[in-house]
């Protein structure tokens, strides 16, 4: 019955939000599994909305219990200023998340090169067939005129 308990969950909630935020924004990497991540500028954004959210909560709450002060009611227990308080909460990591999954991109090791694969040249990108020449052997672009070594497969 502890996973149950309320205050372990916000809690937990609080800590991943903040592991979250701080890998975001420090790092502008964050990974959903080992090949979806989110990086950049939207895993940055993500991490602030995470950084945000119990701030935001706070002020939302805060907002709608001013608001209905101002209005003359019973600054009592009252659900209005809670629904604020916990739609922040739960609004802010489910936007952040939408955003995260549009931006998400695979990353997938790099495929090890085959030998039969061609080759390009380094200055200008011409493509070159496989049996243009073999690896370690120097070779002039017809394109720009530059002359490099043709790699090996397992460079």
């Amino acid at each position: 019955m502890g996973w149950l308990n309320p205050v372990r969950a916000i809690a937990r909630l609080f800590g991943y939000l903040v592991i979250f935020s701080v890998r975001g924004v420090w790092t502008g990497e964050i990974r959903a599994s080992k090949s979806f991540g989110v990086v950049g500028a939207p895993a940055r954004i993500v991490g602030l909305m995470f950084a945000l959210t119990i701030p935001l909560a706070f002020l939302a709450y805060w907002l709608v219990n001013s608001a209905m002060e101002a209005r003359g009611q019973k600054p009592d227990f009252r659900i209005e200023p809670l629904i604020a308080f916990f739609a922040t909460l739960l609004g802010c990591p489910l936007i952040a998340l939408v955003i995260g999954y549009s931006f998400s991109k695979p990353s997938y090791p790099p495929k090890p090169r085959d030998s039969r694969d061609g080759f390009s040249c380094l200055e200008c990108g011409e493509p070159y067939p496989a049996t243009a020449a073999a690896p370690g052997e120097s070779i002039r672009c017809v394109s720009c005129g530059r002359i490099f070594i043709v790699s090996s497969a397992n460079n």
